[in-house]
């Protein structure tokens, strides 16, 4: 058998087992997180929601691969994690530009102004991400990656 089958062979099975892979996962984060702790590398608060959020992340890709509302879902995937994912390198860049660089027009200004001028940035800045991943997301028919 050929390595190219090997592979194929493989995703191929990972795809029909992948609850089984990723359970076998989160019992390994977990064993390496509460590892973390007990060692003194890693606060509790941070071990008790890595054990207890992955377990829900993991069962809610389940039911959302499973559910009649999955178009639906992966639109608002889409558009909301893409716009925060997007927006917020729009907003540094155009921060920068007009406010963080030296030589900005508004570097000197008074810091109230500062916070006032960043915030109005930041909202059209996610709204430009987000319509940009939806019109990405309507070319590619809302599909995701994997």
């Amino acid at each position: 058998m050929k390595l190219k089958e090997k592979i194929k062979n493989f995703w191929n099975e990972f795809k029909k087992h992948w609850l089984w892979v990723n359970i076998g996962a989160y019992m390994m984060i977990t064993m390496i997180n509460w590892t973390g702790f007990f060692l003194g590398s890693i606060k509790f608060e941070i071990a008790l929601l890595i054990t207890l959020i992955y377990p829900l992340i993991i069962l809610s890709i389940f039911y959302i691969r499973e559910s009649k509302f999955e178009t639906t879902i992966y639109k608002i995937v889409w558009i909301v994690c893409g716009g925060i994912a997007l927006g917020f390198p729009i907003w540094g860049i155009i921060f920068f530009v007009l406010i963080g660089a030296p030589w900005a027009p508004l570097y000197e200004a008074h810091n109230i102004l500062r916070g006032s001028i960043s915030i109005l940035i930041l909202v059209p800045a996610y709204g430009v991400a987000a319509h940009l991943m939806y019109k990405l997301g309507k070319r590619r028919d809302f599909r995701p990656f994997v």
